[in-house]
């Protein structure tokens, strides 16, 4: 006859019937938590605030239950973090037996005999000091969860429970400026940055405050950029960005452009500016108001070739040439140096002359012209006496002699004689045109003029000669 086996699994049934109770929060058709939502005191990047967690029980709960919530892993959470357990929960008896933090999560473990709440109950508890990231942005539903585990008869939800929606954190006050692009580093005098400055509003961590329309101005330091912008240099922003159009600086050098806005730290970048391509000339050192016959002009007149902002173009070996508006001159040609500069050391004008100018030119480039100046003779006291001559001469009778008078000024239009001069000389002798050795130490310095009357054997006078303009100088 055959042994039966069927008690031996009556008893493996039944074995199997008490394990299933002792780890009943696994069991087939145990429900998850629905319903999750996490609302914040302040979505504010960086800021702390208190949350309000709230959710429908998939699982009865009891003073054996645990409330797990975790926050998405940019959230932080600190020692100092509490729990307050929601009226639903403690108007059922439930206490907070313990709370513990770990990183980004917050498990409350449930206390009090009588703590009871039936699977399907909307309950919620309050967790405090909880930071937000710093980084303004929308994070994912499912970064928030919410689930139930038990120990001893409390079951445990079948799975974690996700809040219904994602958490946005916003950007805090406005606090600073950010060039976003920055114009371009480098760039040429007169030609537009190839990177065009956008300037955007943003909070302390850097996020941009899109709420923003404040007026955002830029300048540029040291003084002379020519900073210069078609779009203006005061720009109100468009959602937190300030766009800045047709930008361009005139000046040479290394330059900190700043972007400014009230009550809000400035955004400073540096732009390096060469010169752009040479279209002109410029005269630096101009010819003095008065200079001498025969004798080199100094200061040097010096031409610098320039750029269509006036800014210096450093290239060697360009000749320039100057010209006179009136008067001869020697020396009117010099090449420049590799600053761009042409000096004119040996310019020398071969007589004198009143209100004349020079022009600079070169090829194809603008040239440029002096103000008037005048081309005098130097009489020095210092140096003693100054000779003198006039190339008289009368086909009738002869030149008895020629007399010289001095007159203040170096033009007038009133002859220069004894009746507004004063003599300074005669002399008879033909040989040498008439020669005189005129010692200017008595005269007073300044602008004269020297004018010579000759007088022929018979006693006729002639007219005055044309005048020569003179200093008498030290």
């Amino acid at each position: 006859m055959m042994k039966r086996r069927i008690p031996a699994l009556t008893a493996v049934a039944g074995l199997l019937a008490i394990a299933g109770s002792l780890v009943g929060q696994t069991a087939a058709g145990a429900a998850t938590s629905s319903n999750v939502s996490f609302v914040p005191t302040s979505a504010v990047a960086g800021a702390q605030a208190a949350w309000t967690v709230s959710f429908t029980t998939g699982v009865a709960v009891s003073k054996a239950s645990t409330i797990n919530v975790a926050f998405d892993a940019n959230f932080a959470l600190s020692a100092s973090s509490t729990a307050t357990l929601g009226s639903a929960l403690t108007t059922a008896g439930c206490t907070t037996q313990s709370v513990s933090v770990n990183g980004s999560q917050i498990a409350v473990a449930l206390g009090g005999n009588s703590c009871s709440v039936a699977a399907g109950s909307a309950v919620s508890l309050a967790v405090s000091a909880v930071t937000n990231p710093t980084t303004a942005t929308t994070y994912s539903a499912s970064g928030f969860t919410v689930r139930i585990t038990g120990s001893g008869q409390a079951p445990s939800d079948a799975a974690v429970a996700p809040s219904a929606t994602a958490v946005t954190v916003v950007a805090g006050p406005a606090s600073k400026l950010a060039f976003a692009p920055a114009p371009s580093p480098t760039t040429q005098a007169g030609i537009a940055f190839a990177t065009q400055p956008v300037v955007k509003i943003q909070d302390s961590y850097g996020n941009a405050v899109t709420t923003s329309t404040a007026s955002i101005t830029l300048a540029a330091s040291p003084a002379g950029s020519g900073l210069s912008c078609t779009s203006g240099l005061t720009v109100g922003a468009v959602s937190g960005a300030a766009t800045f159009t047709g930008c361009s600086m005139t000046g040479v050098g290394t330059f900190a452009v700043t972007a400014s806005s009230a009550s809000v730290t400035a955004a400073t970048t540096s732009v390096a500016v060469s010169a752009g391509a040479a279209a002109k000339l410029a005269i630096v050192q101009a010819p003095p108001a008065d200079t001498y016959v025969a004798t080199t002009v100094s200061p040097f007149i010096t031409v610098q070739l320039q750029d269509a902002n006036g800014n210096a173009v450093q290239t060697s070996g360009v000749t320039v040439n100057l010209a006179a508006s009136s008067g001869t001159i020697t020396g009117g040609s010099a090449r420049t140096n590799a600053s761009g500069l042409a000096t004119f050391s040996s310019l020398k004008f071969a007589s004198t002359v009143l209100g004349t100018s020079v022009t600079a030119s070169s090829g194809s480039y603008t040239p440029a012209t002096s103000g008037a100046f005048n081309v005098v003779a130097q009489a020095s006291k210092a140096a003693g006496s100054v000779a003198l001559t006039d190339a008289a001469a009368d086909s009738t009778s002869g030149v008895a002699q020629v007399q010289y008078f001095l007159c203040p000024g170096y033009s007038n239009s009133t002859p220069c004689t004894g009746s507004n001069g004063t003599a300074i000389g005669t002399s008879t002798t033909g040989t040498g045109s008439y020669p005189l050795a005129w010692n200017p130490s008595a005269i007073s310095t300044g602008a004269y003029r020297i004018a010579a009357i000759a007088t022929d054997a018979a006693g006729n006078i002639g007219s005055p000669s044309s005048t020569i303009p003179v200093a008498v100088t030290a």
